[in-house]
This record gives structure tokens, sequence and C-alpha cells, in this order.
């Protein structure tokens, strides 16, 4: 797989993860609303505790396989490999984000309360702050000149 499909792939995997938890608590939303799913406090204690330690969790997860990656990407040569690191960096970051935010939409179907829900959309927020552009990528992968200037060509054409 060539250097610009890597980088593309990854944004293209990072957006479908950060769709899919937006459409899950968009439908959640609706099923509440509509009365298809009814508010019960039996489980409510029980997800009060779960779900905040499931982003604590979920965040520190994300940063500590990023930085794994990352740090993994600094320490090969050539622009191919540190991009698949890279990728993999990005994508674990991504998934271990969206844990909790899942967690919160099923939590919300459980309870039927939507204020689980803006859980789910502030991790998607935080998802889509991360996003991994070519500039984060030089930036977090520490390329040179020669190899970030490979890269904005390569994402450019």
């Amino acid at each position: 797989m060539n250097q610009t499909n890597i980088l593309k792939e990854t944004q293209k995997t990072y957006m479908a993860i950060a769709f899919s938890l937006l459409l899950l608590a968009i439908a959640v939303f609706y099923l509440i609303q509509s009365g298809s799913i009814s508010q019960g406090s039996s489980a409510m204690d029980i997800l009060f505790k779960a779900v905040p330690m499931g982003i604590v969790i979920g965040l520190s997860a994300s940063f500590y396989f990023g930085n794994k990656h990352l740090k993994a990407a600094r320490s090969v040569n050539g622009l191919s490999k540190k991009l698949e690191f890279y990728k993999k960096s990005a994508l674990a970051k991504n998934l271990c984000l969206a844990v909790p935010g899942y967690l919160a939409s099923i939590a919300a179907i459980i309870s039927g309360e939507t204020q689980f829900l803006f859980i789910s959309l502030a991790v998607l927020a935080v998802m889509l702050i991360a996003f991994p552009s070519k500039k984060k990528a030089i930036s977090q992968l520490g390329l040179g000149d020669k190899d970030a200037s490979e890269l904005e060509k390569l994402m450019s054409a």
C-alpha cells in the first residue's frame, strides 16, 4: 500500500468509527423521544458509576496505546513504516475513545435517560478534535523536512 493511501485510509476509518457513534446516539435519542424506550431506575445506580469509569479507562487506554505506537513510529526509518505505525496509533486512540461513547449510548438505551447521550456527543467532539491530519502526522511523528515535504506532496496529489 502506498503512503498516501495509508493516511487517507486511516482518516476514513477514523471517521467511520466516529460516524457510527453519532448514528447510534441519534437512533437512541429518537427511540427515547418516541417513547419506545421508557425511563427506568433499576439500573441507574450502576450506570451512573459504570459510565464515568468507562470514560476514565477509555481515555487512559487511548493515551497509553496511542503513545505506545507513536513512540514505535519515531524509532523506525522510512516514511511508509512511520505511517503504518501512525495508523495503528490513530486507530487505537480512536477505538479507545469510542468505547465510553458506546457505553454511554447503551446506558441511555437501558435507562431511557437522554443525559447519557451528551456524554456520547462529548466523546464524539473529542474524537473529531483528534482527527489525524497530515499536519498532526508530521508533528507527532517528528518527520524531517524531506519526509514532511514528501507527505505534503502525496496528500495534495
